[in-house]
């Protein structure tokens, strides 16, 4: 009986022991942001860091169009300490990520104003596989096939998840287009674009 015990408190502890390490080995970073009404004329929205130690993790970029500040954007720091990244606006979840070897790897969430979801893979830093882009009800909106930072294919989708376009692309620019109607049909097609 007290065999039992001793190897069933000694499972117990092994095991919480094993968890709080996994706990400490993945570094998690939370950014939170707050977009706000601009006061700059032509600039309708700010980003500002509700703690200034989050600028260790990111830029917020002010881009200027004839000496006038036209938008106003984050980013990413480049090279930053492996882990996961969340960067929050607002309190709702908009950038996920994990950063190897001081590059972005694995698929990066993403979600955009309008809250569509766009899922990112990456590989040693480089886009590479399929981005897939959703609606704000979840259906796909556009698939794009890239390979090391360069697109190869682009299919996007209308609404009820018929093919909308279809682009090929070479050395980075489009060659090809093919247009299909809200049935399936197509519709145009370009080439050598």
């Amino acid at each position: 009986m007290l065999k039992k015990g001793f190897k069933y408190c000694f499972l117990r502890v092994s095991l919480l022991i094993l968890l709080s390490i996994s706990c400490v080995s993945q570094n998690f970073t939370k950014i939170h942001l707050t977009k706000e009404k601009s006061e700059i004329k032509g600039v309708e929205y700010i980003y500002k860091v509700k703690d200034s130690a989050d600028l260790n993790f990111i830029n917020i970029k002010y881009k200027e169009d004839m000496g006038r500040i036209s938008s106003v954007h984050y980013t990413l720091k480049e090279k930053l300490p492996d882990g996961r990244y969340k960067v929050y606006v607002n309190n709702r979840l908009v950038l996920n990520g994990i950063m190897k070897n001081n590059s972005k790897e694995g698929t990066w969430t993403s979600v955009n104003n309008l809250r569509e979801k766009q899922l990112t893979p990456y590989r040693n830093g480089k886009i590479h596989g399929v981005i897939k882009e959703f609606y704000k009800d979840g259906s796909i909106k556009r698939e794009t096939h890239v390979q090391e930072n360069k697109i190869i294919f682009r299919t996007t989708f209308h609404k009820k998840g018929k093919v909308k376009t279809q682009e090929q692309f070479k050395n980075g620019r489009c060659v090809e287009i093919r247009k299909f109607n809200t049935k399936g049909k197509q519709i145009k097609a370009n080439n050598g674009l």
